[in-house]
């Protein structure tokens, strides 16, 4: 009698582990069922889903009509792997039980998108496979928040970078621009490069967020005329003078005052580019006073830290007897 008890909380810890703490530790081809699980995010034709755990994963086909915040049960289906390495219910049979809330997303740092390996099996593909240059658990199919400035977009993708980390973001919307700093929610999934796997999120909303703007206009010195091509730096953010002199610096979400306090509220020019009469050794005239190209102070009301006008730059010719023709 004992020996029989023993053996059943044994079955019931298995399954427990198999269907109620993460069904990925099956192998490809494993059929499982009812699943309760709530929906996430849905796409064309598949659906993520989320368990009371915290993991998540991609389920296809996406039989029925779902909404996020729904709860499913997955009446039945196979245990898949996608070339990506990426864990999922194939040939799902899905049946939706309640309404629900929608679900929240969990914050994670860019550097933790896609995490380590999860009683990943290469041969069986039980588990789930990390993803290159990540660590921390893996959140493979988890429904996340994530944060950064967006540093270059493809058709279909934008990459996301933060502290020094980089992650895809691939959007079905509109991409936002190189230098914005947004939040993007989504699955996690992953794509194969070669043969490495790459963590990436499959973004249901992108929002951006306004950054701290700064403005201004570079001139040459005695005159009203712009000047192209000069690099204006503050606190390690750059911008180029268009062709009437103008420039538009986005600090992102720091204000002029926390990106420049280290640097005793200075910032700098560089008009090495701008010409053969301009050179960074003369000085530059701001704010009513003259400065080194390279030691120029903020006015107060730019360190105040909101976006603003840092007024006009006048840059001297680098031999004043013998001033740059007029512009053509």
């Amino acid at each position: 009698m004992k020996k029989t008890l023993l053996l059943a909380l044994a079955v019931l810890c298995l399954c427990a582990q198999s269907y109620c703490a993460n069904i990925k530790l099956n192998a490809d081809n494993v059929t499982v069922s009812n699943v309760n699980l709530k929906v996430a995010a849905v796409f064309s034709d598949y659906i993520y889903c989320v368990s009371d755990e915290g993991w998540g994963i991609c389920v296809k086909p996406r039989t029925g009509s779902f909404a996020a915040g729904n709860g499913v049960r997955i009446t039945t289906g196979k245990m898949a792997t996608l070339t990506s390495g990426e864990r999922y219910i194939n040939t799902a049979t899905v049946a939706r039980t309640s309404t629900g809330n929608t679900v929240k997303p969990v914050f994670v740092n860019i550097k933790n998108v896609g995490g380590s390996d999860f009683n990943y099996n290469a041969s069986t593909k039980a588990g789930q496979c990390g993803a290159k240059g990540t660590e921390g658990a893996n959140n493979v199919g988890m429904f996340v928040r994530v944060f950064g400035e967006v540093t270059a977009t493809g058709s279909d993708y934008f990459n996301l970078s933060h502290s020094g980390a980089l992650v895809r973001v691939r959007t079905a919307g509109t991409l936002p621009a190189v230098g914005d700093y947004v939040f993007a929610n989504g699955p996690v999934t992953l794509y194969a490069a070669g043969s490495a796997k790459y963590a990436a999120v499959r973004a249901v909303s992108v929002t951006n967020l306004p950054g701290t703007i700064l403005t201004g206009k570079v001139i040459r010195n005695g005159t009203t005329d712009g000047v192209a091509n000069v690099v204006v730096n503050v606190g390690g953010k750059t911008a180029t003078t268009d062709s009437n002199g103008n420039f538009s610096i986005n600090l992102g979400i720091q204000s002029a005052a926390s990106i420049t306090a280290g640097n005793d509220y200075r910032f700098s020019i560089d008009v090495s580019a701008a010409g053969q009469y301009y050179s960074n050794t003369y000085g530059v005239y701001y704010n009513n006073k003259i400065y080194s190209s390279r030691n120029l102070r903020l006015p107060d009301e730019v360190i105040s830290g909101a976006s603003t006008d840092m007024g006009t730059i006048r840059i001297i010719y680098s031999n004043p007897d013998n001033p740059p023709p007029p512009p053509s």
